[in-house]
């Protein structure tokens, strides 16, 4: 089982460099979710805009959701704005935390954690 799995992977990666833009289900899902929210680097800052906006209507909905915050804290952090960036990233932090010391939200809970924390290094790292 294991050596059919490994050739698999061997015959998706193959595809996957031989192809100049891969396919959603090929960069995985969160790739492509995340590139649907925030969009390509080649992005114009109205689209980025949009959303800001969207992003924090999220949060204005569902204040007690980390990942809203990791996604805004990460669009703030492509428009330049640190100070906000990592404000979100601080909120997502602290609300995930309470999500795994609280909830039975495991691996989501620490998945939004990990992508915070990653978030406010960058923030740190660019200062």
């Amino acid at each position: 089982m294991t050596d059919e799995f490994l050739s698999s992977a061997e015959v998706q990666e193959g595809e996957t460099e031989s192809a100049q833009e891969p396919s959603p289900v090929k960069r995985g899902l969160l790739q492509h979710l995340r590139a649907l929210l925030l969009g390509t680097p080649r992005a114009d800052s109205a689209l980025m805009a949009e959303r800001l906006v969207a992003l924090s209507q999220g949060i204005e909905q569902q204040p007690s959701e980390p990942g809203n915050y990791v996604l805004r804290g990460e669009l703030y952090l492509a428009l330049g704005d640190q100070a906000r960036a990592a404000e979100d990233f601080e909120a997502a932090l602290e609300l995930a935390q309470a999500q795994l010391e609280h909830g039975n939200w495991g691996f989501v809970a620490q998945a939004v954690q990990d992508r915070a924390l990653a978030g406010l290094e960058m923030v740190r790292s660019e200062r």
